[in-house]
């Protein structure tokens, strides 16, 4: 899997050119066998590093907020449908992707070790996003051993003992079904909380639903 997307194999492709930057890329390969300097094509791959642990973040954040704020497109899709036709991101990566911006959002992380953190490309901050949203809780040395850890094989190996633990007991996640039922997932239950009208076409309505889904935390689905 990719550092800058952590896809399924039933995500579908995109049409893209990456031939310029392979050219750029040869050139300053070329340069720096031409210079005898390695810190020439050294600083591309720091860069371009750098840039992919952004985006991977930057679209974490953009489908979470997209979510949030999805009553205000007046789209007839549901969110995660329209996401996976327009993007190809199937459900598996959406929901990967919510659950890292949304342990920002909530702020799960302790403060000192966010910068850390971030600093993790997106493949490895999810293991650490589905075990809070599955109710696993971090102490703070554990934090500070995923804040220090050096790849994605060592966050997994320290959430996999995190989780040697059981979950806590009052965890819980709101979802939104798109006939507006709205269910509660917590110690491998499921309860069914109420419902509200995602159809209504007054704006009054239109406006309270989506006030209630956004600072409820409750997830379309």
């Amino acid at each position: 899997m990719s550092d800058l997307l952590v896809v399924s194999n039933l995500d579908q492709a995109l049409d893209s050119d990456s031939t310029d930057t392979i050219k750029w890329v040869r050139q300053k390969v070329s340069e720096s066998i031409v210079n005898n300097d390695i810190s020439i094509i050294m600083s591309v791959v720091i860069k371009m590093i750098k840039v992919s642990k952004e985006t991977g973040l930057g679209l974490a954040c953009a489908l979470y907020l997209i979510n949030r704020n999805w009553d205000t497109f007046g789209i007839d899709d549901a969110f995660q449908d329209y996401i996976f036709i327009t993007s190809g991101l199937h459900k598996h990566t959406i929901d990967r992707y919510l659950a890292v911006w949304s342990m920002y959002e909530e702020k799960s992380i302790p403060e000192n070790l966010v910068s850390q953190i971030q600093q993790h490309n997106i493949k490895a901050q999810i293991p650490i996003a589905k075990a809070i949203e599955q109710g696993y809780e971090i102490e703070k040395e554990r934090w500070e051993e995923l804040a220090g850890a050096t790849d994605y094989n060592e966050v997994s190996k320290i959430v996999r003992e995190i989780k040697g633990t059981e979950p806590r007991k009052n965890s819980l996640q709101l979802y939104m079904d798109r006939d507006g039922s709205i269910k509660g997932y917590s110690n491998n239950q499921i309860y069914e909380i109420g419902w509200l009208d995602p159809t209504d076409d007054d704006e009054i309505v239109k406006k309270a639903v989506a006030r209630i889904v956004n600072n409820s935390g409750i997830l379309r689905r």
